[in-house]
């Protein structure tokens, strides 16, 4: 798990954790379903940035700005494979997770997905997303309305099984 906390103008450095999921069959994601909100602020929560027009195609654009400095992401055995940053628009004011993969990540995490979030932290409001690794540069996640709250994001790399039948 990455997660990097994140106030409109500047990052908390003393709450960054940074971990990411174990490779191969030892891999364990443990997501708490108890935090996720069902009720939400904005129209914009739990939104696609491109499709509500907030954001380009490459998950940027020119009314949106980076409000974090990337965090890099390490496997298991500590090389780096990507890097989590949050995008914010000026124009919609929302903020979501966008990962930039490694050249080195997108080879060996071809066929992965990798589970994108951000929470608001007023209302502990979640926008997650699960971003399937096909060998490109990365992506994003459903954006959030920011307004006044700080908002944090995570990255976590999700274990499959092989395709099995009873």
């Amino acid at each position: 798990v990455v997660r990097g906390t994140v106030k409109k103008q500047a990052l908390d450095l003393g709450s960054v954790l940074l971990a990411l999921a174990a490779l191969g069959a030892a891999a364990v994601v443990v997501y708490d379903a108890t935090r996720v909100e069902r009720t939400y602020a904005s129209a914009y929560d739990v939104t696609d940035p491109l499709k509500e027009g907030c954001s380009d195609s490459s998950g940027g654009g020119p009314s949106t700005k980076l409000i974090s400095p990337p965090i890099p992401v390490r496997d298991a055995d500590a090389r780096l494979v990507g890097r989590l940053e949050v995008a914010y628009s000026i124009f919609c004011g929302t903020a979501w997770p966008r990962l930039q993969v490694t050249s080195d990540g997108r080879t060996r995490f071809r066929g992965r997905s990798v589970r994108l979030a951000i929470e608001r932290t007023s209302d502990h409001a979640t926008a997650a997303y699960v971003l399937p690794l096909r060998g490109g540069s990365g992506g994003w996640g459903n954006m959030i309305a920011q307004q006044d709250s700080c908002v944090v994001a995570e990255a976590e790399l999700l274990a499959k099984t092989e395709c099995v039948t009873g």
